[in-house]
């Protein structure tokens, strides 16, 4: 969960929310000083900005305080078929998708 947050986060949720590192409020860390931290973009914005994304060595995050989004339902789950099915499944996804709000997410493996 901390990885997927930070790098970025691209999640069923992206179209109609953002990057899941779009909403952390704040970090935990405990920097290479040995430091614990609590990090905002108040605290500390270089810090928050480089701990979300920036990449590595920064140092070790133990907690992460995200906002939620406000989703009653969600679908997901993967669907599998045959190879011998592929050009119809293929056109059908093609098909279906085109045709989906902006805000819906789908992806092909």
């Amino acid at each position: 969960m901390i990885s997927y947050t930070l790098g970025g986060g691209l999640g069923l949720l992206s179209r109609r929310y953002g990057y899941a590192a779009d909403h952390v409020r704040g970090i935990d860390v405990v920097t290479a000083d040995g430091r614990l931290r609590h990090v905002t973009a108040v605290s500390d914005p270089d810090l928050f900005w480089a701990l979300r994304g920036g990449r590595d060595n920064f140092g070790v995050v133990t907690g992460i305080e995200i906002g939620l989004m406000p989703v009653a339902t969600l679908y997901g789950g993967g669907l599998f078929f045959d190879y011998a099915q592929a050009r119809e499944v293929l056109d059908t996804y093609t098909a279906w998708s085109a045709g989906m709000p902006e805000e819906m997410t789908s992806s092909w493996p």
